[in-house]
């Protein structure tokens, strides 16, 4: 496929990807409610930023030299094989220490309210191995240039937490099966664990799995790394950005869970946002590193504008129409995220 159908079918698929998730999202947060939504909202941030700590940016350069393809496939395997074996054994390592020592950095992952802390703690170091694999499999595809199963992946995963979360809604609706938080956060993870073996099983179909540990310093674990860590820094600046927000509304708010809760919609939706016009620097990425200085700089340039155009259409539509979709589609327990997500949409932008 060329640059420009790879794009457009990218950007269609967005649009029932979106609205699946966006849908599922209501059955979750209407599930869950809003102390139960804030305490999903903090485990799966602190699981996916020590994922980016601990992971070493990896999926960023996955994505590049897959499409660059000056380091062998083998290798690369390789070396994905052996990060992710360091990031989710020293992060699984790190909450079990946490966990039975009861140290104080415990409560930087799990709220000190909550007492079914042994659960808690497993949901993190399995959200963690479930989630960065999954985007790793999103990383390889992209730069493989595998959109038409990156795509139908990501489909496939809307529609497990579609059925999931909201057959589990109904069911409680109808006084059929009435669930504790704890065993909340145990069906979430078994969505998780769905939607990890469903993309397992497409990635394997499309992409040629061969791994090697015979590494070259020079040619192989230098120029990765070195790639890796240009935009390290960025990334822990962009953490320490997001867990300050969770902090000052853990800390200086009465209700700081359930106010977290109303916090996550805001985000959600600006995060939506995002992912939409993340479709195509998604795309652009693989295909720029192949094509020549000039070409390249004419298509990035179309695109950067197309991409600006849709975030504006977006964040002014999300802003403008806010203050009656939460409440009438996520009911008025949530009533009070409008205000941080419009000022979020401006902060998009």
């Amino acid at each position: 496929m060329s640059l420009n159908k790879d794009t457009f079918y990218t950007l269609l698929i967005k649009i029932p990807t979106l609205l699946l998730n966006f849908i599922s999202s209501i059955f979750l947060a209407r599930w869950l409610l809003a102390e139960g939504r804030g305490l999903y909202h903090y485990l799966t941030f602190n699981a996916d930023a020590a994922a980016l700590l601990l992971g070493l940016n990896l999926p960023a350069g996955l994505a590049y030299f897959f499409a660059k393809q000056n380091i062998d496939r083998e290798k690369l395997f390789g070396l994905t094989f052996v990060i992710t074996l360091f990031a989710t054994c020293s992060f699984a390592l790190l909450i079990t220490a946490l966990f039975y020592t009861q140290a104080a950095p415990l409560h930087f992952f799990i709220p000190e309210a909550y007492s079914d802390k042994a659960l808690i703690a497993f949901f993190l170091a399995s959200y963690f191995f479930l989630n960065f694999s999954n985007t790793i499999y999103t990383s390889i595809l992209q730069g493989s240039i595998q959109f038409k199963t990156m795509n139908t992946a990501a489909l496939v995963l809307r529609v497990i937490a579609l059925v999931g979360y909201g057959g589990v809604y109904f069911l409680e609706l109808a006084n059929i099966l009435t669930l504790s938080l704890s065993y909340k956060l145990a069906f979430i993870l078994v969505i998780h664990a769905l939607s990890y073996l469903t993309y397992t099983f497409l990635f394997l179909k499309t992409v040629p799995f061969q791994l090697s540990l015979r590494f070259s310093f020079s040619k192989d674990i230098k120029p990765f790394f070195s790639y890796l860590n240009i935009t390290y820094i960025a990334i822990i600046i962009h953490f320490i950005n997001r867990r300050l927000d969770i902090f000052f509304i853990e800390q200086y708010r009465t209700n700081g869970t359930e106010e977290l809760g109303h916090y996550a919609i805001a985000t959600m939706f600006t995060d939506m946002i995002l992912l939409i016009t993340t479709a195509i620097p998604q795309v652009l990425l693989p295909y720029l590193t192949r094509l020549g200085k000039q070409e390249g700089r004419v298509h990035f340039l179309f695109f950067s504008r197309l991409n600006t155009a849709i975030l504006l259409v977006l964040s002014l539509g999300v802003f403008v129409c806010s203050g009656w979709v939460i409440p009438l589609l996520y009911g008025e327990e949530f009533a009070l995220s409008v205000t941080p997500m419009r000022i979020l949409c401006v902060a998009v932008f």
